[in-house]
């Protein structure tokens, strides 16, 4: 009888252990949430003249980090003749794992860029 017990815990014990691992693994999500909208707006301007700067977009609405301003990544990798003070629309993806030396915005990675 007293096997039957001891067999009765050990099972018990196994079982809430794996009912508890099962509820406290939660998979996260490293894609960072952007706005819910279509695009965002903005102006392309170029501050190529300040050091560790290049191609930026003034955002014509603050972003969900409080920034006026977008660091592209990847503006290069799209097909668009980039003319200062050109208006486009953009979506982007923030990365907020990098650094920056021109330090004006947001580091994002652009997912689409159209002229306006």
């Amino acid at each position: 009888m007293k096997i039957k017990t001891i067999d009765y815990i050990i099972y018990s014990f196994v079982l809430l252990a794996i009912i508890i691992s099962f509820t406290f693994c939660k998979k996260k999500t490293t894609q960072p949430v952007v706005k819910d909208l279509s695009y965002f707006t903005g102006v392309l301007r170029d501050e190529n003249d300040f050091d560790g700067c290049g191609w930026v977009i003034e955002l014509d609405v603050v972003d969900q980090y409080g920034n006026k301003w977008l660091e592209p990544l990847n503006i290069n990798t799209f097909n668009l003749n980039l003319i200062d003070g050109q208006r486009v629309k953009f979506n982007y993806i923030p990365k907020n794992d990098r650094y920056s030396v021109c330090m004006l915005g947001t580091i994002g990675e652009l997912t689409m860029i159209v002229p306006d």
